[in-house]
């Protein structure tokens, strides 16, 4: 990763800055969601919190909407208790 401000930043160090941005976003959204909360709603606080924190640790970063081409969504499948 290379910013103008920053320069360039080692691998390590953006896993390590976005993780700790996504863990913050996760605990400030969905520690206030209830049962009722929107999931949809949450998703996108989330989203909206993790690019705040992320781009208030390097300037400039944004968070997709989209996942990567390389990726292949799995939805969950749950099992009754």
């Amino acid at each position: 990763m290379h910013t103008a401000k920053e320069g360039d930043i080692p691998l390590e160090l953006a896993q390590r800055i976005s993780s700790d941005c996504a863990n913050l976003a996760a605990q400030t959204v969905f520690s206030a969601a209830t049962p009722v909360t929107a999931l949809g709603l949450a998703c996108e606080d989330f989203r909206n919190t993790f690019t705040l924190a992320l781009n208030g640790a390097i300037g400039g970063s944004k968070v997709s909407k989209n996942c990567r081409q390389e990726t292949t969504p799995v939805s969950p499948r749950f099992r009754k208790p």
